[in-house]
This record gives C-alpha cells, structure tokens and sequence, in this order.
C-alpha cells in the first residue's frame, strides 16, 4: 500500500531548503568563476559582478529545488542530494579552471567534491538494468573504446594543432623533432641544425629509433600537424592495452570502462600534448601492452614490446628494468619470471649500447641531470654509489615543494591508490622516483611536459591493482566514481585550459598567422636562416636553420635573421640579438604580421 504524500515534516522542509540554497549557491559561483578571469582579485570580482542579481539567482534556483523537493516522494531523498553534489561538482569544475595550475588550491576542492559524494551516496547510484547486458558485450565495450580514443585523439589532435598554427610552438622540442623527421625523409638521418647549433644527429642527444616507426606515415601525411595528431593517437590507443589489463586483472566491466575513462581524463594524458611533440609519446601504448602481454603469460609478445620500450630513448631502459623486476616477483607462470630476467639483462645491455651510440655520434649521456649526487669523478655509477652511502640525501631531494607539488599532481587524482598495491607490483613505482624526482632537471617533475607520460600509465595500472584488492563493493564505487571526477578536476586547471587558450588564439590570431606563414614558405629553401625560436618550427624544410636563443655555439652570419616582433618575456635578450645583427649590416627587408625579415647584401632572394 502506498504511503500518502503530503507536506513533509518541519524537519524534513529545512533540510529540503538548506540543501537547495547550497545547489543554488554553487551553480551561481560556478558562473560567477568563469565569468570573472580571476576570481582570486576580490575588487575585481566585486566591481564585475552586482550583488542583487546574485542573490536573485540563488533565491531562483533555491526556490526551484525546493519544489522539485516537494515534488518528488519522499521529499527527494535521491533526488535533490544527488543534484546538490552535482552543483558543487560544476562549481569546483569552474573554479579549478580559473586557478590553472594552483595544486594546492585544486586538491582542497577535490576534498570537498569527494567530502559531498561519499555524504549524498552518489556512488550508489547503478547502472540501469536494461543497459547491463548491453555494456557486456564485447562489441559495445569496443565501440566504447573506440569513441574514447576517437574523441581524445581529436580534441588534442586539433588543439595542440592550433598551437602550432598560431606560432606558439618552439625550438625545443618540436623544432627539432620536425626537422629531424624531415631530413630523415630526405635522407634517412634524423639531422638536426637547431639542436646543438650546427648540424648533428638527433640520436647524438637521445638515441630513439622508434622515430623510424613513424617515417613511413610521415612520407604519406608529409607535414608538421602529422606529429601532433600520431602524439594524440599514440597516448589516446592506451586505452585499449589498459583495458585488456583491467580484465586480466579480473575487474569487471564497469571498472574496465572507469579506468579507460580515467585514463583519457588523467591530467597528464592531455596536458603534457600542449609542449609540443616527443618521443616520450610511445611510452604509455608500449609499457601498456608490455603489462598486458606479461598478464597473459604470453612471452614472446611481452619481449616485443619491451623492446619496442627500450627503442623509445635510452632512459627507457628504467621503465624495461621496472617491469622485469615485478614479472620476477609476481609470481606469473615460469615463463614470464625467465622473460624477466631476460628484460632485465637485455635492458642493461641496450642501456650500455644505446649510451655508446649516443657517444660514437658526438654526444654524450645526460648525466648532469643527477649532477646533486656526484660529488667524486661523475658517472652514473658515481650516482649510485652515494645513494647508497646517504639514502638521507635522496629523501631530502624528493620531498622539496617543487616535487611535492609533483606527487599531488599524480597522487591526487587517483586518491593514492597506487601505493596501496601490492608489495609486488611497487617496482612499477621505479620509473616515477629515478626519472621524475630524482634529476634537478625542473621539467622532469612538472606534468606539463612529457617526462610524465610513461609514469602515469604506470600509476594507472597499480590503481586498478590497488583497487582489486578492496573487497567492499560500495567503498570500490565510490574510489572509482571519485577518481574519475577529481580527474576531471585536475584536467580542468591544465588540459582544459590550453583548449580554451589555443582554440581562441587560432579564432583570434588565425588570419595574421596565415600572412606570416605564406611569408616564411617564400624564403629560398637552399638559404642559411636564423630565426627566434617560435618561428624555426615553420622552417623546418630550411636545411641549415639556426635558433634564437642559442644554447650551445655563436650566431652565425646567416643569409637571413627572421625576428618575432611580439612581445616575449625574453623580449632584452632577443633585442640584443637583433642589435647584433644590425651590427652585422643586415637590413630589414620585408615586414609582415609579427614577423621581420632582416637580410644581408647578397643573399638570395
């Protein structure tokens, strides 16, 4: 027998308005935050926004809950808590994409958000009866994958394009990748001018022959948008090893779905796409199937893709050895503990043969990055040796404000599960201490670049490990649909900003770009040019091409030294450059959009 509604208790109807004016409250900040640029200036904010249609909007929308409490049986007991959550979910959302890169402001509305969904019991939410044996199937978890990867490969394929359009993209790194994807279809050699200035190879500085697997698509699609959209598919196709290692793991398939949607959403995935291209792209695909094939006891596959690994760049050799040290732990059929082993020496040994490549080509190995350590001849060994002396040292290096940043950043969004993994999935923890926190290199620990790839493919997957182990199906809900929205949250400081902050400099910038382009595609391609470094990536078919600033030779008296006139926080130092050139006797020949040519007599024109 149904129970008769009526007005509820006086209790229940102050509840019933509390949470309604907290749903109001949150929607109109959320608006409030996107509509002021910095919601941190309280002048600005109180001057750009009048109080009384603020009020008015959360007394409207107050209003409306109210009655769509009173509406609904029971006074809305599912209803409203569920739609209340959901406004301070839009609201952190907002807030989080005006702070940007504020972590420690992110991670304090992440607690909220996650405070609100465990309190409203949004995890209990199920998914529909009728929809269960449909998401079952093999076919619609694939077709699910493929839109996930579909839709990631677009929306970074066609933002990070428009960095590069609108003359944002730099020397390093994309100027020397695309002009050593150049040469090597020229010639077969990655050249590079611009990456130690003179001409060298690029395996000189890194030793990547994965770069060749690339080659034969790039004679097809023979342009610099190619590299950003191959960095977008590569990150994106994780999805589809992660959610092989999910089911290998023996999740079920709303958390192998969870996870692949935590994986497009995690910030490094999109964030890092934003500084250009880099080898470390093929990281998270090739360190994905590794795990996946290891998990299916299938040897010779799982060989493959390590050594695919290894190809990516001589450091992979860290990833290789990690991986092999959890397939000899794990417990995994024989073959795959004898396929460690194996990893695990041949990784050695590529390490060794890559370091002498990059030497015999006229380099030598970064070891200057761990340069705090050595305090005796150098060497990686050197590095080794004094750890082992002053393990003190090493804490004192990894938990300095910069990196720890670094640790929420990664930690964060995936609520720590990954150091709750077994003891014998930590060594996958390997790569994020000796790649990322241990080197002085400040880029290594900062999501925006590419260093973080292979690590948090890595994080990902001991989630999943971590999470496998909790028994309590409604706390398992819970991490996963929290995961999933702080994710989104961390993104909507980083990865959400540069689509916004691109796709409106192309709708601005987008016409004067185009007359600059069709300025430098005029230059004489035998020509020698010096060009500041937002340019050289649009001249990247000038065969001796040289960049401002110059890092490791002296300016040289090319046949022409292309300025970008916009201002720039270098702006003193590339004015000392163009004084330089004057000096030189160059005169400026054509000036147009941003951009001014300076020539010196007899050059060709």
């Amino acid at each position: 027998m149904s129970e008769k509604r009526g007005c509820p208790p006086s209790g229940q109807l102050l509840t019933i308005i509390m949470m309604s004016l907290v749903t109001g409250f949150m929607l109109v900040t959320a608006v409030v935050a996107a509509a002021v640029p910095d919601f941190t200036n309280l002048r600005a904010t109180v001057s750009a926004i009048p109080v009384i249609p603020v009020l008015l909007a959360v007394c409207l929308l107050a209003g409306g809950g109210v009655a769509a409490g009173l509406l609904v049986g029971g006074f809305g007991e599912r209803f409203l808590p569920r739609i209340m959550a959901l406004s301070v979910f839009i609201c952190a959302l907002s807030l989080a994409a005006n702070a940007q890169t504020n972590v420690y402001f992110v991670t304090g509305l992440g607690a909220v958000v996650a405070v609100f969904l465990y309190k409203t019991r949004c995890h209990e939410l199920t998914i529909p009866a009728k929809l269960r044996p449909l998401l079952d199937r093999d076919l619609s978890r694939r077709l699910i994958l493929l839109a996930l990867f579909l839709l990631f490969t677009l929306v970074i394929g066609i933002t990070t394009s428009f960095r590069y359009s609108t003359f944002s993209s730099t020397t390093f790194d994309f100027g020397i990748f695309i002009q050593a994807m150049e040469n090597m279809a020229r010639g077969g050699a990655p050249l590079t001018t611009v990456e130690r200035g003179r001409e060298l190879t690029h395996f000189a500085v890194h030793f990547s022959p994965v770069l060749y697997l690339l080659l034969p698509f790039y004679y097809i699609f023979r342009s610099p948008y190619f590299l950003f959209w191959a960095a977008a598919a590569l990150i994106g196709a994780g999805v589809f090893p992660l959610a092989g290692i999910c089911r290998k793991l023996g999740l079920g398939t709303p958390y192998v779905l969870g996870f692949s949607i935590l994986y497009i959403l995690y910030p490094v995935m999109g964030n890092a796409n934003f500084t250009d291209f880099h080898e470390n792209v093929f990281l998270p695909l090739f360190i994905l199937l590794t795990v996946w094939f290891a998990l299916s006891g299938k040897a010779v596959p799982t060989a493959v893709f390590s050594l695919a690994l290894l190809s990516v760049k001589e450091d992979a050799a860290v990833y290789a050895v990690a991986l092999a040290l959890w397939m000899i732990l794990s417990g995994k059929p024989g073959k795959i503990r004898w396929t460690g082993l194996g990893i695990m020496a041949g990784s050695v040994l590529y390490f060794l043969l890559a370091t002498r490549i990059i030497v015999l080509c006229g380099g030598e190995i970064m070891t200057s990055r761990f340069a705090d350590y050595q305090v005796g001849s150098g060497g990686l060994f050197e590095v080794a040796k004094n750890l082992f002396l002053d393990a003190g040292y090493l804490l004192s290096r990894i938990f300095t404000e910069g990196r720890f940043q670094y640790w929420l950043w990664m930690l964060v969004p995936l609520l720590a599960l990954p150091v709750r993994a077994d003891v014998t999935w930590l060594p996958l923890m390997i790569p994020m201490l000796v790649i990322n926190l241990m080197p002085e290199w400040k880029y290594q620990y900062n999501v925006s670049y590419q260093y973080s790839f292979g690590t948090g493919a890595l994080l990902i997957v001991l989630a999943a490990v971590s999470l496998l182990r909790i028994k309590e199906s409604s706390l398992k809900k819970y991490l996963m649909m929290t995961a999933i929205c702080l994710c989104i949250i961390f993104s909507a400081g980083l990865t959400l900003h540069n689509i916004t902050y691109y796709t409106g400099l192309q709708v601005k910038n987008g016409q004067t770009c185009e007359e600059v382009q069709k300025a430098l595609d005029k230059l004489p391609k035998d020509a020698s040019v010096t060009a500041t470094t937002c340019l050289c990536p649009h001249l990247y078919d000038i065969k001796e091409l040289y960049t401002v600033p110059i890092y490791y030779e002296s300016y040289r008296q090319t046949d022409y030294y292309i300025e970008d006139t916009r201002n720039s926080s270098s702006k003193a130092d590339y004015d000392k450059v163009t004084a330089q050139f004057e000096r030189w006797g160059y005169v400026p020949v054509l000036e147009t959009g941003f951009i001014r040519i300076w020539s010196r007599t007899g050059a060709p024109s």
